[in-house]
């Protein structure tokens, strides 16, 4: 016979953050750069709620917590970590940047986007690190308050099964958290924005450091007062909150300053998604920042683009960096095909942007019985079996 107990579990654990390539000035190569990182850690105690199916037996009986790993964890319902000075976190997302001014333009401070419980009411924040000390800041920018959902809660399937539970699946809850750095308004210090997946008023946040002239730069951004909210982008959805979002920060339009760009969309599952849209908007100097930009949809002929992901490099190989957009076609998806991806590269032209080049990918192509696409073929030589799905040997029929 089993029964089910609610009880809280506790373990050791560490928030740590990872520095790569400081003060490493005369180094070259990326094994030389990504050699002994600086690493900072602050420890602190996971806290795990849930319902715990016990064995009934001889030794285990209801309420005997001494003997609780003689069961297991049947319905997760929360966790969340108490760190050393009471700081409560239980996922996050992190951005780089420079937000102390050095001309280097070095980003050696940390932003972080998080929430305090692996539920829809853990609320959410944003608090600021130096990646070399690994001093926190003492408080937090609240984003959302706990008394509002994150996210879609109410959404259910077919059968009225709710899709989201953070508790049992934290890689949901990890979807909201998105944050990135960028200096757009070109006055060397970066500022941060993040979004915010707040049903109804789901929105992108844009915040600032305001200095004083008695303020030390190099301590000044982690006290979060200091930030003052600046510009705000709504995503205008419908009653669905986006949980596929990208934020990427570059100078898209080759003026000098940095631009912030995003996609956003719905996906859960081949038939409940919507169409990826983007935005680009353009930073500028003082309080035109951000005041410029385009919204336009994301496509591959008739198809719309889900699960669409913006990136910012140089996929060419030129030295110059582009805007790329990743995705999937939802028609492929409709007709059964889950292993195309998407790819294409945007450009600016001064009024608007064009994708001149562009490739749906099925990653799994078969030619001359080989993987035409290198990344595959490394993961299959000689008779070993395929890493990928077992259906994969129907496909190649």
């Amino acid at each position: 016979m089993k029964k089910k107990q609610l009880h809280t579990t506790e373990k050791g654990n560490q928030l740590s953050t990872t520095l790569y390539g400081h003060e490493k000035w005369d180094m070259t190569s990326n094994d030389q750069i990504l050699s002994n990182p600086d690493k900072k850690s602050i420890s602190g105690l996971t806290y795990t709620q849930g319902n715990y199916t016990l064995i009934s037996s001889n030794t285990v009986k209801e309420g005997n917590e001494s003997n609780l790993a003689k069961g297991y964890l049947a319905e997760p319902s929360n966790a969340y970590t108490v760190l050393n000075d009471n700081f409560i976190y239980a996922l996050s997302s992190v951005a780089a940047g420079n937000f102390d001014g050095n001309s280097s333009g070095l980003s050696a401070q940390i932003v972080m986007v998080y929430t305090t419980e692996y539920s829809k009411n853990g609320g959410l924040y944003l608090r600021f690190r130096n990646a070399v000390s690994g001093e926190f800041g003492n408080n937090a920018i609240t984003l959302l308050d706990k008394n509002k959902d994150i996210g879609n809660p109410d959404l259910a399937d077919e059968n009225g099964h709710k899709i989201e539970d953070f508790a049992r699946n934290p890689y949901q809850l990890r979807n909201y958290l998105k944050v990135t750095t960028g200096d757009w308004n070109g006055d060397g210090i970066d500022e941060v924005a993040v979004y915010i997946p707040e049903k109804g008023n789901s929105r992108i946040a844009v915040y600032a450091l305001q200095l004083t002239s008695g303020d030390d730069k190099g301590k000044a951004y982690l006290d979060a007062s200091k930030w003052k909210l600046v510009w705000t982008y709504y995503l205008r959805e419908g009653n669905i909150v986006s949980n596929m979002v990208s934020l990427v920060s570059g100078d898209v339009n080759k003026d000098g300053i940095d631009d912030l760009a995003a996609t956003w969309g719905y996906y859960y599952g081949p038939d409940k998604n919507i169409g990826s849209t983007a935005v680009v908007m353009f930073g500028a100097k003082g309080t035109a920042m951000l005041n410029k930009s385009q919204q336009f949809d994301l496509k591959h002929g008739s198809s719309n683009i889900v699960r669409g992901t913006f990136v910012f490099g140089d996929i060419m190989g030129g030295n110059s960096d582009v805007l790329i957009l990743c995705g999937q076609s939802d028609a492929d998806l409709k007709n059964g095909n889950q292993y195309t991806r998407y790819v294409a590269l945007y450009h600016w032209n001064g009024s608007e942007f064009t994708s001149t080049l562009y490739q749906n990918f099925d990653l799994f192509e078969i030619v001359d019985g080989e993987y035409r696409w290198p990344a595959m073929a490394e993961n299959r030589t000689g008779n070993k079996k395929d890493k990928f799905l077992p259906s994969l040997s129907v496909r190649q029929m």
